[in-house]
Parts: C-alpha cells; sequence; structure tokens
C-alpha cells in the first residue's frame, strides 16, 4: 500500500493524525532534543476535509465561504480548537532545562495563518495570536491576555491611503526573532516591532 493509499490520509482520521503531530512536537520540546517546532495544521488550497465542519466542503472552499458563513466559521473555529489542543499537550511536560518550572513557562506559540481572509485572498490585518510564558518576555497587560495593534509602526502606504498602513510581517518574525536573542535572514525592512516583547524596544 502507498502512503498516498494509506486511511491514515483520509479525512476521517484527521483528527488523529494532528493530535499526533501535536504530541510528537511537544514530546520533542519537552525532551529538549529542539527549542524550535513548526505545527502546519492546513494550507491555502487543501483539500482533506474538516468532517467536524463539512463532508462536503474542502478547508479551501471553506475560507472562500463558497458554503456560506457558518461552514467558514465552523473552520475557523476547529483551527482554533488544534491550538488550543496544541497548548494543552504542551501543558503536560515540565521545562526541560529549567527545574520546576513548566514547559509553557518558556515556551511561545505563535498561532497565525497565510492569509487574512481567504474570500478576498489578501493579507491585510492579519490575525496573530502570542500564547505561552515565553520565558516572561512577552507583554501581555494584567496577564489575562490582550489585543495589541501596531498599525501605527507602519512601514507599508498602499495608494497614498493612510487607512492602507501596514506592518510587513517578516518584520514581526525579525521581533519574534529578536525577543529569542537571534536574527532573521531577510532582506527589506526587518526593524523590530516594539511593544511586543519586554526585550526589545
Amino acid at each position: 500500500m502507498s502512503l498516498e493509499d494509506h486511511p491514515i490520509s483520509s479525512a476521517q482520521f484527521r483528527n488523529e493524525v494532528q493530535a499526533g503531530h501535536h504530541k510528537v512536537v511537544a514530546a520533542a520540546l519537552g525532551c529538549g532534543v529542539t527549542r524550535v517546532a513548526t505545527v502546519q495544521v492546513g494550507r491555502s488550497a487543501e483539500s482533506l476535509n474538516i468532517l467536524d465542519v463539512s463532508a462536503s466542503t474542502n478547508p479551501h472552499d471553506c475560507a472562500h465561504r463558497y458554503a456560506g458563513e457558518e461552514v467558514w466559521r465552523g473552520s475557523r473555529q476547529w483551527y482554533t480548537r488544534q491550538a488550543r489542543l496544541f497548548m494543552d499537550e504542551l501543558a503536560r511536560y515540565s521545562d526541560p532545562d529549567v527545574p520546576g518550572d513548566r514547559l509553557l513557562d518558556h515556551t511561545l506559540v505563535v498561532f497565525t495563518s497565510e492569509m487574512a481572509d481567504g474570500a478576498p485572498e489578501h493579507m491585510m490585518n492579519m490575525p496573530m495570536v502570542l500564547m505561552g510564558g515565553a520565558s516572561g518576555l512577552l507583554r501581555n497587560g494584567s496577564g489575562n491576555g490582550r489585543y495589541f495593534s501596531i498599525k501605527s509602526q507602519w512601514d507599508r502606504e498602499l495608494y497614498s491611503d493612510a487607512k492602507l498602513r501596514f506592518v510587513d510581517m517578516q518584520r514581526i518574525w525579525s521581533t519574534i526573532a529578536l525577543a529569542a536573542g537571534t536574527s532573521v535572514p531577510y532582506a527589506g525592512n526587518v526593524s523590530p516591532v516594539t511593544g511586543i516583547f519586554t526585550n526589545v524596544t
């Protein structure tokens, strides 16, 4: 049996496979095999249905809202639930380098997408959630989370319209890298965004 024909590649096992990914990544971080990992839950043009949402509309079509708002909202909720389940998996481990601390105390999880809105296929007002203790470096207000707009730090303007001013995503990745004590290899503007981390100004 080829890998493509294996039942693990079917939508029926999507939740189980995703849970397996969470366990592998959490275990690798928890035992110190790696300090950085990526969990890709979906991709723009994927066709493997999310059966919890729809058996007839694939995630790509959900993102375009071809089947309506309810299916679109359900798919967004499913992706968000996967982020929560991954956080739950991380919470099971002790930190491999800091005795007495939990893995989440020193972990930053970045939850985002490659599109802000799949229907018009744009990246304006990109949703991004930063979660975890991040060794105390993440500014999170009272500790209960916060919404932080970085629009005032814009570096890109479309059509000379003040309403269309944006921060390039590479600056966010650069800021995260600086907070972690490293840098990104990108060309162009990689100046940090202020106000996200206590050690990046």
